[in-house]
C-alpha cells in the first residue's frame, strides 16, 4: 500500500522532506526535536571566544545521527568547516590526538564506545581528553565540538565516578563544568501524528486515513524517531486494506509487525475481539459517536482560546493526553489536529496531570459531542490482547524461556508448606514489581530504600505472603503482597497487594490476569527484562491512580509534620506556645461574640484588656493564658508566620473570625479524627474543654499510629496541640454548657470580696475579684451556641475559682504577730500600770502597733500609689524590672514583696507622695516587725522574771495580810477595842 519505503538509517534527502513537511506546523513549540535543532543551531551563530563542547544525548533512534546532519548542513551554510568522525577512529587510529581549528565543527558520534575501548586503549582515550581539555582552554578559536552518546554510556563516561573522573580525577571538575549537555526527548503526540502523516504523505500510502487509529500505538511502542519509521515500513503499508480490523490482524498475526517487538499475542487470546470485531476501531481511535461524555475540541480552538493560559509543561503533558488526529483529503495536517476533552477526564485516563483543567476546559470550549473510551474498557482490550507490548526483551523466545523457568519455579515453590530455595528468587521478582509501581506512581522524589520480609502471618501452601516498608520522612509507607496460584487452573492467579501508611488504611488492589502475564508483572527486573514505563504505566493507570492518591497522601502529611516539627521546635527556641498566641482569637470570640473579618490589632487590644485582669502567672493549672506581646504588630507577625505555614489563616493584617483555622491545621484534624470513634472524641473534647484531660498525647500518639513509627514528639506535642485548638475553637463540635453552668455555681459560692495588683511590663492594674465574676457571667449570657464562649467561660472560672482559694499569707501573718503584739502589750501596761505610773513606753509601742495596722489595711493607698506609679513610665519599667519573677499579687503580698525588696522600696518614694507615704510606713513595718519579735520575747520574759513573780506573791500576801487586818478589826470592833468611827 506504499510506493516506498523510507530508509531507517536517516538517509539526509528523505528524512529532511518528511521533517520540512513536519516543521511547516505552526504548533513549532510541540516539535521537542525543532527546539533541539533550533538551540544547537543557535550555538553555531554565537561569537565564540573558545571552543565550545556539547554532548547531544539520546536513545537509539530518538535522532542523534539526523540532528548532526541538520548541524552539517546548516554549518557548511554559515562557513564553517565541518568534520564528521566516529570515536573509535580518533582512539585507534589516531591515538587520541585531537584538535580544533578556528571555525570549524568537529562531529564524534558514538562516544559510548569509549566504554569498551577503555580496556585496550587506555593510554589513547587518557591522550583523547587530554587534548580535549587543553582544547577548551584555547583562545580566540570560534568552534562547536559536538559529542552523541546514548544516555547510558553518557553516565558510564561522564558522571561522577565514570570513566572520565577515574583517569583523570584531579582536573575531571574543570573540564566537567566546561562540557554542556543537551538531552533528546521523545517526540510529543502532536509532533508523533504529523511525524506519521509526513511520511505517509512522502511513500504515497494508501493508509494516510489510519493515522486517527494510531492514538493508543502512542503508549505502547517506544516512540522514537527511528521507531515512527518502522511503523510506516513494516506495518502500515503492510496493511492488506485500509480498515482498523486490518490493523487488529497484523497485530495479532506477525510477529514484526512492529520491529524490534518480535513478539505479539497468541491469536488463541484473541476471543474478545472475534465476539466484538467493530469495538477495535473504537478502543483503537479513543472514541465514537454512541454516547456523549466528551467533547472534540479544533487544536486550534482549545489553543487559542484556553491551553495558552497553562504553564508549558503541564499543557505539554495534557495534549501528550488528549491529542488526536484526523486526516482528510485536501485538508492541511494541522487542521486535522483535535484534542478529546471528557467530561471526566479520569474516567478518560486515571493518571491525568491535573483533571480540574480539563473540567474547565469542558466548560469553556465549543466542540462535537462525542463518547470518549473510557479506561476500563481500554484497559481490558490492553490487559487481554496487547499485553506482550509491556515488556522488552531482544527475542521473543527468551522472554518465553523465562515464563516456563518461572511455572517451575512456581510450582516448586507453592507445592510446599515451608520456603523453598526458590523463595528468595520469586521474592525478590514480586517486590522489584512493587518498587517499580510505587516508582510510577510517585510525583515528588523517591521513596526511600524498601525492605521485604516473610510475613508473618500463617502463609498456606499456595500463597507468598511478604510484608514492605519504605520510610519517608516522618512516615512508613508499607505494602502486604499475597499471591495465589491456582495451579488447577494454569491460566489464572490472583495477585493482590495491600498498601498503607502508618496512619491510614490505605488502598487494596488486586489483579487477576494470565499466568504468562503474572509472571511477567512480578519477576522482570530479576531475569534481566526491561519495561517500557509508557506501556506499563497505560496498563495499570487504575492501579497506579489508586496508589499515586495514596502517595500523594503520604508526601503531604511528611510537608505537614515536618512544618510542624519546624514550627514546634522554633517556637520552642523563642519560648512562645501555639495556644497562648491562639488564644487571642478563641478569646476575642467567644468574650465579644463577633464573626467575619475583624483586624488583629481590635483582637489584640480587647484580648490584652481581658487577660490582664484574669493572668495568673504565678499560679500553676491555669488556663487562661496568652502569649505576652508588646504590641498588635508583634501579633500579627506571629499569625503571618503561621499563615505560611498553613497553621492559620489570615487575610492582610485581618483575620475570619469563621474560617481562621490553616489548610495543614484542619487536615490534620480530619487525620486525627478518621482515627477516633465519635465517643473518644466526644469524651476527649469534654475533657480538653474542661481541663481534665489526662494523657492527650498518648492519644494523639495512638491515633497516629505513633509506637509503629516513632515521631519526634514535637511533632506529637504539635498534633495534641493543634487538637486543642480545633476542639476549643468549635471546629470540633462539642456542647459542654451543662459543665459551664456546674462550675460558675462552684464559683460564685467560692469568690471572696479581695483586690488583687496585676503587675506586666509597663501595665500595673488593681482588680477585684467579684468584679471579674461579673464579668464571666456576661460571657454566659452568649455561651449557649458558642464553642469559643464556652471555652473562654472555662479559663475565666478556672482562674476564678483559683483566686478566691487565695489566702494571704503574709497579710495575715503580719496582722496576727500586731494582734499578738497588741495584746501583749496591752497586757504588759495594764499590769505595770498598777505597779508604777510612768508607762509611756510600752503606751509608744501599742501606737506604733496601731498605726502600722492601719497603713497595712489602707487598700485605698495602695491603689492611689499603683496608679501614680502606672502613669510614670520610668518608675513602671524600674518596677516591672524590680518585680520581674513574679506577676500577681494580691495588695498584701505586693506589700510584703516591696517589704523584700529595696529596689521596690526605693522606686515607691520616687514615684510621688502617695507612694512615698506607703513606702515609709514599709519602711516603719520592716522595722516593727522585727521590734515586734523583740517585744514578744521581752514580754514573754518580763511575765516569767521572779521580779513579776515576787508581785504576785506580794499581791497575794498583801491580799491576805488585808483579810487578817480586817479580821482583826472586825473582832476588835466586836470586843469593843475598836469603836464604829475607827
Amino acid at each position: 500500500m506504499c510506493e516506498k519505503f523510507i530508509s531507517e538509517t536517516a538517509s539526509w534527502s528523505e528524512l529532511s522532506e518528511v521533517y520540512k513537511c513536519v516543521l511547516s506546523t505552526k504548533y513549532t513549540d510541540s516539535i521537542t526535536f525543532y527546539e533541539k535543532e533550533r538551540e544547537l543551531l543557535d550555538f553555531l551563530d554565537r561569537e565564540k571566544s573558545s571552543p565550545i563542547f556539547i554532548v547531544l544525548v539520546g536513545d537509539w533512534g530518538m535522532g542523534k545521527t539526523f540532528l548532526s546532519r541538520v548541524i552539517e548542513e546548516e554549518a557548511k551554510k554559515k562557513g564553517y568547516n565541518v568534520r564528521n568522525v566516529k570515536i573509535d577512529q580518533i582512539i585507534v587510529e589516531e591515538g587520541g590526538k585531537f584538535s580544533v581549528s578556528d571555525r570549524e565543527v568537529v562531529i564524534i558520534d558514538e562516544v559510548e564506545n569509549l566504554e569498551n575501548l577503555q580496556y585496550q586503549y587506555r593510554g589513547e582515550i587518557v591522550n583523547f581528553f587530554t587534548h580535549m581539555k587543553k582544547t577548551t582552554e584555547m583562545k580566540d578559536i570560534n568552534s562547536v565540538v559536538f559529542l552523541l552518546a546514548t544516555p547510558s554510556g553518557y553516565t558510564k563516561i561522564f558522571s561522577y565516578g565514570g570513566l572520565l573522573y577515574s583517569l583523570l580525577p584531579e582536573t575531571y571538575t574543570a573540564f566537567k563544568d566546561r562540557i554542556r549537555e543537551r538531552v533528546l526527548t521523545e517526540p510529543t503526540k502532536v509532533e508523533y501524528f504529523l511525524m506519521l502523516y509526513c511520511m505517509l504523505k512522502s511513500v504515497k500510502s494508501e493508509a494516510l486515513g489510519l493515522v486517527e487509529y494510531l492514538n493508543f500505538l502512542y503508549y505502547l511502542v517506544p516512540i522514537t524517531r527511528r521507531n515512527i519509521t518502522k511503523i510506516v515500513n513494516n506495518f502500515l503499508c503492510q496493511l492488506p486494506d485500509n480498515s482498523p480490523e486490518a490493523i487488529y490482524k497484523v497485530l495479532v498475526t506477525r510477529k514484526e509487525a512492529i520491529a524490534d517487538l518480535y513478539r505479539t499475542v497468541e491469536i488463541s487470546d484473541a476471543r474478545l475481539f472475534k465476539e466484538e470485531p467493530k469495538e477495535i476501531g473504537r478502543v483503537l481511535r479513543g472514541y465514537d459517536y454512541s454516547c456523549s461524555n466528551a467533547k472534540l475540541v479544533k487544536f486550534s480552538h482549545w489553543r487559542e482560546n484556553f491551553a495558552y493560559k497553562l504553564d508549558p509543561n503541564l499543557r505539554r503533558e495534557i495534549e501528550d493526553i488528549i491529542t488526536v488526529m484526523k486526516v482528510k483529503e485536501g485538508i492541511p495536517p494541522d487542521d486535522g489536529l483535535y484534542v478529546i476533552v471528557p467530561k471526566e477526564p479520569r474516567e478518560y485516563y486515571p493518571l491525568f496531570p491535573d483533571e480540574d483543567v480539563l473540567r474547565e476546559a469542558y466548560k469553556a470550549l465549543k466542540g462535537e459531542g462525542i463518547c470518549a473510551v473510557k479506561w476500563e474498557e481500554v484497559e481490558k482490550y490492553l490487559n487481554v490482547q496487547l499485553r506482550d507490548f509491556l515488556l522488552e526483551g531482544d527475542k521473543y523466545e527468551d522472554m518465553q524461556r523465562v515464563i516456563d523457568e518461572y511455572k517451575e519455579e512456581a510450582e516448586k515453590l507453592l507445592s510446599h508448606d515451608k520456603y523453598s530455595s526458590v523463595y528468595p528468587k520469586v521474592a525478590e521478582g514480586i517486590k522489584n514489581f512493587v518498587v517499580e509501581v510505587v516508582e510510577l506512581a510517585e510525583k515528588e522524589g523517591r521513596l526511600a530504600d524498601v525492605l521485604c520480609n516473610p510475613s508473618k502471618e500463617n502463609k498456606k501452601s499456595s500463597e507468598i505472603l511478604l510484608e514492605c516498608r519504605h520510610r519517608d520522612g516522618f512516615y512508613t509507607f508499607g505494602y502486604k503482597i499475597k499471591v495465589t496460584d491456582d495451579l488447577s487452573l494454569q491460566s489464572r492467579a490472583d495477585f493482590t497487594v495491600t498498601y498503607s501508611t502508618s496512619d491510614a488504611e490505605g488502598v487494596v488492589i488486586k489483579l487477576t490476569h494470565p499466568l504468562q502475564r503474572y509472571f511477567l508483572q512480578l519477576s522482570y527486573l530479576s531475569q534481566g527484562l526491561r519495561v517500557r514505563k509508557p506501556a506499563f504505566k497505560l496498563v495499570f493507570a487504575n492501579e497506579i491512580a489508586k496508589l499515586e492518591s495514596l502517595i500523594d497522601d503520604i508526601n503531604e502529611l511528611n510537608k505537614i509534620y515536618e512544618n510542624i516539627y519546624h514550627t514546634f521546635s522554633s517556637m520552642e527556641q523563642i519560648e512562645y506556645r501555639f495556644q497562648s498566641i491562639m488564644n487571642y482569637i478563641i478569646y476575642y470570640k467567644g468574650y465579644t461574640g463577633k464573626t467575619g473579618k475583624v483586624p488583629v490589632k481590635e483582637v489584640f487590644e480587647t484580648v490584652r484588656d481581658l487577660a490582664d485582669q484574669f493572668r495568673t502567672y504565678d499560679r500553676k493549672n491555669i488556663k487562661f493564658t496568652v502569649q505576652d506581646i508588646e504590641t498588635s504588630w508583634r501579633l500579627l507577625e506571629f499569625l503571618s508566620d503561621l499563615d505560611k505555614k498553613k497553621l492559620v489563616k489570615l487575610e492582610g493584617e485581618y483575620i475570619d473570625l469563621d474560617e481562621w483555622l490553616g489548610e495543614y491545621t484542619v487536615k490534620v484534624l480530619e487525620k486525627v479524627l478518621k482515627r477516633m470513634d465519635k465517643e473518644d472524641v466526644g469524651k476527649l473534647a469534654l475533657e480538653v474543654m474542661t481541663g481534665t484531660s489526662k494523657g492527650l498525647e498518648k492519644k494523639v500518639r495512638a491515633a497516629l499510629n505513633a509506637e509503629e513509627v516513632p515521631l519526634d514528639n514535637r511533632v506529637v506535642e504539635g498534633v495534641s496541640d493543634l487538637l486543642r485548638v480545633g476542639i476549643r475553637s468549635g471546629y470540633i463540635k462539642v456542647d459542654t454548657i451543662k459543665e459551664v453552668d456546674r462550675k460558675l455555681n462552684e464559683v460564685r459560692e467560692k469568690v471572696q470580696d479581695i483586690k488583687l495588683i496585676t503587675i506586666k511590663e509597663r501595665d500595673v492594674k488593681v482588680v477585684d475579684v467579684k468584679e471579674l465574676l461579673r464579668t464571666a457571667v456576661k460571657v454566659r449570657e452568649r455561651a449557649e451556641n458558642s464553642v469559643t464562649s464556652q471555652a473562654l467561660l472555662f479559663d475565666m472560672l478556672d482562674s476564678l475559682s483559683a483566686l478566691a482559694q487565695i489566702k494571704p499569707s503574709q497579710k495575715s501573718e503580719v496582722m496576727k504577730a500586731i494582734e499578738q503584739g497588741l495584746t501583749t502589750v496591752r497586757d504588759l501596761k495594764d499590769k505595770v500600770a498598777k505597779l508604777v505610773k510612768d508607762v509611756t513606753a510600752i503606751q509608744h509601742t501599742e501606737d506604733e502597733l496601731l498605726k502600722i495596722r492601719k497603713g497595712v489595711q489602707d487598700e485605698k493607698l495602695i491603689s492611689d500609689c499603683i496608679l501614680v506609679i502606672k502613669g510614670d513610665r520610668k518608675n513602671t519599667e524600674r518596677l516591672y524590672k524590680a518585680l520581674n519573677k513574679v506577676k500577681l499579687f494580691t495588695y498584701t503580698e505586693f506589700v510584703d514583696e516591696a517589704f523584700n525588696n529595696v529596689e521596690v522600696t526605693s522606686t515607691l518614694k520616687e514615684a510621688g507622695e502617695e507612694c512615698k507615704k506607703l513606702a515609709d510606713d514599709l519602711e516603719t513595718l520592716k522595722e516593727i516587725t522585727g521590734r515586734l519579735e523583740k517585744i514578744k520575747s521581752q514580754v514573754s520574759s518580763l511575765v516569767n522574771t521572779p521580779y513579776i513573780k515576787e508581785l504576785d506573791n506580794i499581791k497575794r500576801e498583801l491580799n491576805g495580810i488585808k483579810s487578817t487586818l480586817q479580821e482583826v478589826y472586825n473582832r476588835a470592833k466586836r470586843e469593843g477595842f475598836i469603836n464604829g468611827s475607827s
